[in-house]
């Protein structure tokens, strides 16, 4: 919804949001039609190059072949020579008037562009307004500290001596342990489905001291993860489970949707369960990770204390992790002899302290 102090600018833009409904306007900015015109290409549409970046495409082949052997490097090279030389630059992909709006977004201070957080529409943000939200989760949410200074020289040692400690992975080390590490950094997608537009954090780790770890771990746990009873993938999965259940007289089909589910999943506890389906060393390094997350934000740095944050390899697999605890709460959930909404999330609470859920 377009909040702006002119009613003509804004019907404009109400017609231009109508026209183009991929784009949401949330700012109290006014934009030509030209603007949403742009955007509504989205969020990966690239910019032609007007020359073909050569050297970029060469470092980034080198750092791609850097661990092959030396015969199979030089190959891939003569191929890419042969490639570069016949290229041509693309046609260009903008006229001159979505140019111009590139340039009036680019170039304007006041404005954040991001993508909402389900459907793939780009919502346009005052920048106080995105920042406020942002510093709000991070202020408020319970789950950092700031740091009096960037921590990546430690991380970056800790994940290398932890590595070349563990005998099976020195000879995968070239591949676990980032050459030049980047500080990760936070961003919010726009949750433009609920009251408010919260913003829901994600931490970019790659590059990261920890990614190249954390994205192995990830592959190696995958298999494990959805093998409880209680696993359900998707809600096509659900709506075929159910099918055929039929509910007797007085029992109802309740709903929990844990608010936050990423940064409520208590991390010991997940890193409890990953020792107990898998070994001592493969918790001690899935720890490693997910206790080692850091970011930053508005020039200051923080540091991640509880929970997991969306943006690691990692985080998918450790939040459904604690589905093979949540059998337990099934298991009490019959022998409370269908307890009450009130009861149920006690019973969800004393499992996990820091969960809340909505009932439906």
């Amino acid at each position: 919804m377009l909040n702006n102090s002119n009613q003509d600018d804004d019907d404009d833009n109400n017609k231009s949001s109508l026209v183009f409904k991929n784009v949401i306007n949330l700012s109290n900015k006014t934009f030509d039609p030209s603007v949403f015109s742009f955007l509504n290409k989205g969020l990966n549409f690239a910019l032609a190059p007007s020359k073909i970046p050569t050297d970029d495409i060469i470092y980034n082949i080198e750092y791609g072949i850097k661990d092959l052997p030396n015969n199979v490097k030089e190959t891939i090279r003569q191929d890419c020579v042969v490639v570069l030389r016949k290229a041509k630059p693309l046609k260009k992909n903008l006229n001159k008037v979505e140019f111009l709006a590139l340039k009036s977004l680019r170039d304007n201070p006041d404005i954040v562009v991001l993508k909402a957080d389900i459907g793939g529409a780009v919502v346009i943000l005052d920048k106080l307004d995105y920042i406020h939200k942002m510093m709000d989760h991070v202020s408020s949410s319970g789950s950092y500290i700031m740091l009096k200074k960037n921590p990546i020289k430690s991380i970056s040692k800790e994940v290398a001596s932890t590595i070349k400690e563990d005998s099976s992975l020195l000879p995968l080390s070239r591949k676990l342990i980032e050459s030049n590490p980047l500080t990760p950094r936070i961003y919010g997608l726009s949750k433009i489905h609920r009251h408010g537009a919260p913003l829901r954090p994600i931490v970019n780790t790659i590059g990261g001291p920890t990614y190249l770890l954390a994205k192995f771990l990830a592959q190696k746990l995958k298999p494990l993860v959805g093998r409880a009873d209680s696993f359900i993938k998707e809600s096509a999965s659900f709506v075929q489970e159910w099918r055929d259940i039929k509910l007797e007289p007085g029992e109802l089909l309740v709903s929990f949707d844990v608010v936050s589910l990423y940064i409520k999943i208590p991390i010991q506890e997940a890193i409890d369960i990953i020792d107990h389906i898998t070994d001592e060393k493969t918790a001690k390094l899935v720890s490693l990770c997910l206790t080692s997350t850091f970011f930053r934000f508005q020039g200051e740095f923080y540091e991640k204390t509880c929970s997991v944050a969306m943006g690691s390899p990692l985080s998918p697999i450790v939040v459904r992790a604690p589905n093979l605890t949540l059998e337990v709460f099934d298991d009490a959930f019959m022998a409370q002899g269908n307890p009450s909404f009130q009861t149920q999330s006690k019973i969800l609470k004393t499992m996990f302290y820091s969960l809340y859920a909505t009932l439906s």
